[in-house]
Protein backbone atom coordinates (compact mmCIF):
# COMPACT_ATOMS: atom_id res chain seq x y z
CA UNK A 1 0.00 0.00 0.00
CA UNK A 2 1.51 3.45 -1.21
CA UNK A 3 0.81 6.11 1.64
CA UNK A 4 1.86 9.74 0.41
CA UNK A 5 1.18 12.87 1.85
CA UNK A 6 -2.58 14.34 0.77
CA UNK A 7 -2.92 11.31 -1.36
CA UNK A 8 -5.47 9.22 -1.62
CA UNK A 9 -4.75 5.57 -0.90
CA UNK A 10 -6.93 3.15 -2.29
CA UNK A 11 -6.53 -0.88 -1.37
CA UNK A 12 -7.63 -4.05 -3.32
CA UNK A 13 -11.17 -5.33 -3.04
CA UNK A 14 -8.98 -8.81 -2.39
CA UNK A 15 -8.09 -7.54 1.41
CA UNK A 16 -4.56 -8.72 0.74
CA UNK A 17 -2.94 -5.37 0.53
CA UNK A 18 -4.90 -3.90 3.60
CA UNK A 19 -3.84 -7.58 5.38
CA UNK A 20 -0.09 -7.13 4.59
CA UNK A 21 0.05 -2.64 5.50
CA UNK A 22 -2.57 -2.07 8.48
CA UNK A 23 -1.36 -4.79 11.61
CA UNK A 24 -4.56 -6.19 13.36
CA UNK A 25 -6.58 -5.41 10.00
CA UNK A 26 -9.49 -7.43 9.69
CA UNK A 27 -12.78 -7.28 7.46
CA UNK A 28 -14.93 -7.16 10.49
CA UNK A 29 -12.98 -3.62 11.83
CA UNK A 30 -12.49 -2.17 8.71
CA UNK A 31 -13.76 1.56 9.65
CA UNK A 32 -11.91 1.02 12.88
CA UNK A 33 -8.90 0.16 11.29
CA UNK A 34 -9.24 3.24 8.91
CA UNK A 35 -9.84 5.86 11.78
CA UNK A 36 -6.70 4.48 13.38
CA UNK A 37 -4.32 4.61 10.32
CA UNK A 38 -5.29 8.21 9.70
CA UNK A 39 -5.17 9.08 13.53
CA UNK A 40 -1.09 7.73 13.10
CA UNK A 41 -0.84 9.28 9.31
CA UNK A 42 -3.04 12.87 10.52
CA UNK A 43 -1.82 14.20 6.50
CA UNK A 44 -3.57 11.12 4.73
CA UNK A 45 -7.14 9.91 3.23
CA UNK A 46 -7.05 6.17 3.48
CA UNK A 47 -9.70 4.47 1.03
CA UNK A 48 -10.63 0.80 1.58
CA UNK A 49 -12.45 -0.44 -1.46
CA UNK A 50 -14.82 -2.82 -0.35
CA UNK A 51 -18.80 -4.18 -0.46
CA UNK A 52 -18.65 -0.63 1.38
CA UNK A 53 -15.75 1.41 0.79
CA UNK A 54 -14.37 3.90 3.91
CA UNK A 55 -12.74 6.64 3.53
CA UNK A 56 -11.47 8.16 6.36
CA UNK A 57 -9.08 11.17 7.31
CA UNK A 58 -8.57 13.42 10.39
CA UNK A 59 -10.81 15.81 10.86
CA UNK A 60 -14.07 14.50 8.78
CA UNK A 61 -16.41 12.07 9.72
CA UNK A 62 -15.79 8.34 8.06
CA UNK A 63 -17.21 8.28 4.56
CA UNK A 64 -19.04 4.68 3.18
CA UNK A 65 -19.73 4.56 -0.55
CA UNK A 66 -22.07 1.64 -1.02
CA UNK A 67 -22.29 2.28 -5.02
CA UNK A 68 -20.78 -0.29 -7.47
CA UNK A 69 -20.83 -4.05 -7.75
CA UNK A 70 -19.39 -7.28 -7.28
CA UNK A 71 -17.96 -7.47 -11.01
CA UNK A 72 -15.65 -4.50 -10.15
CA UNK A 73 -13.46 -7.19 -8.26
CA UNK A 74 -11.18 -7.35 -10.96
CA UNK A 75 -8.21 -6.25 -12.23
CA UNK A 76 -7.07 -2.07 -13.49
CA UNK A 77 -10.60 -1.10 -11.04
CA UNK A 78 -8.25 0.62 -8.75
CA UNK A 79 -6.42 2.77 -11.58
CA UNK A 80 -9.76 3.94 -12.54
CA UNK A 81 -10.39 5.34 -9.33
CA UNK A 82 -7.34 6.73 -8.63
CA UNK A 83 -7.46 8.17 -12.04
CA UNK A 84 -10.65 9.69 -11.30
CA UNK A 85 -9.34 11.02 -7.94
CA UNK A 86 -6.49 12.69 -9.41
CA UNK A 87 -8.66 13.96 -12.12
CA UNK A 88 -10.83 15.69 -9.09
CA UNK A 89 -7.71 16.98 -6.84
CA UNK A 90 -6.64 18.33 -10.04
CA UNK A 91 -9.97 20.43 -10.46
CA UNK A 92 -9.31 21.93 -6.72
CA UNK A 93 -11.47 19.36 -5.02
CA UNK A 94 -10.33 18.64 -1.32
CA UNK A 95 -8.38 14.76 -1.21
CA UNK A 96 -11.07 13.80 1.09
CA UNK A 97 -14.03 14.85 -1.56
CA UNK A 98 -12.41 13.60 -4.30
CA UNK A 99 -11.76 9.65 -2.37
CA UNK A 100 -15.80 10.32 -1.57
CA UNK A 101 -16.98 11.44 -5.21
CA UNK A 102 -14.32 9.45 -6.73
CA UNK A 103 -15.35 6.41 -5.36
CA UNK A 104 -19.32 6.98 -5.64
CA UNK A 105 -18.95 8.11 -9.36
CA UNK A 106 -16.82 4.86 -10.58
CA UNK A 107 -18.97 2.31 -8.38
CA UNK A 108 -21.98 4.27 -10.42
CA UNK A 109 -20.73 4.09 -13.78
CA UNK A 110 -20.02 0.38 -12.75
CA UNK A 111 -24.14 -0.20 -11.71
CA UNK A 112 -24.82 2.16 -15.49
CA UNK A 113 -23.10 -0.57 -17.40
CA UNK A 114 -24.36 -2.95 -16.05
CA UNK A 115 -28.31 -1.88 -16.10
CA UNK A 116 -27.43 -0.56 -19.97
CA UNK A 117 -26.69 -3.93 -20.65
CA UNK A 118 -23.04 -3.00 -21.61
CA UNK A 119 -21.41 -5.51 -19.19
CA UNK A 120 -22.70 -7.74 -17.14
CA UNK A 121 -21.16 -8.81 -13.14
CA UNK A 122 -19.25 -11.44 -14.91
CA UNK A 123 -17.76 -9.35 -17.79
CA UNK A 124 -17.68 -5.75 -16.41
CA UNK A 125 -13.79 -4.58 -16.82
CA UNK A 126 -12.53 -1.35 -16.06
CA UNK A 127 -12.53 0.37 -19.52
CA UNK A 128 -16.86 -0.62 -19.18
CA UNK A 129 -16.45 1.90 -16.33
CA UNK A 130 -14.66 4.47 -18.12
CA UNK A 131 -16.92 4.71 -20.74
CA UNK A 132 -20.03 4.98 -18.32
CA UNK A 133 -17.88 7.91 -16.25
CA UNK A 134 -20.61 10.60 -18.10
CA UNK A 135 -23.75 9.01 -17.22
CA UNK A 136 -22.43 8.64 -13.51
CA UNK A 137 -21.48 12.30 -13.50
CA UNK A 138 -25.27 12.88 -15.01
CA UNK A 139 -24.63 13.70 -18.75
Amino acid sequence: MNVARQSVDSSSRRDGPPRRSLPGWSPQSRAQTAREFVEKFPATTLLLKGSRTVIATQGHPTAYNATGTPGMASGGMGDVLTGLSAALIGQGITVYDAACLGSWLSGRAAEVAIATGAASEETLVASDVLLHLASAFGR
